[in-house]
């Protein structure tokens, strides 16, 4: 292997190793807080009587609308009560602090529970 190539791995390696702990852990960028809450369960009965294991199960066991988190810091772990599933998708906002179409400081994201969805509104706090 060549320098020139060398170096360009190297770079490259470098600029991914600096990006991974954002990406794993779920940063809100530059250290900024965020409030996360839940604004809507639903549950689809038609197809949770056809397809789930538990036809009469109802909206997510684990999350109700009012429920809030406040999350700050570099890094962000899932906050108690949290289901990881939700969780990923919510830490995936967070990271690239992705805002709605109207530019403003929330977007909403939700769970990729396709019979029991639940939906999220993240508010990022001013600096």
């Amino acid at each position: 292997m060549n320098r020139r190539i060398f170096c360009k791995l190297a770079a490259g390696s470098a600029l991914a190793a600096a990006l991974m702990p954002q990406r794993l852990f779920g940063a809100v960028r530059g250290g900024r807080s965020c409030t996360v809450s839940v604004v809507r369960c639903e549950c689809f009965g038609d197809l949770q009587s056809k397809f789930a294991s538990d036809p009469d199960g109802g909206a997510c066991p684990m999350l109700r609308p009012g429920m809030s988190w406040d999350l700050s810091g570099t890094y962000l772990s899932m906050p108690e009560g949290m289901c990881s599933k939700a969780w990923e998708m919510i830490r995936a906002h967070i990271s690239e602090e992705k805002a709605t179409c109207s530019g403003g400081n929330e977007s909403f994201v939700c769970c990729p529970d396709g019979i029991r969805p639940v939906i999220f509104k993240i508010t990022y706090n001013k600096y």
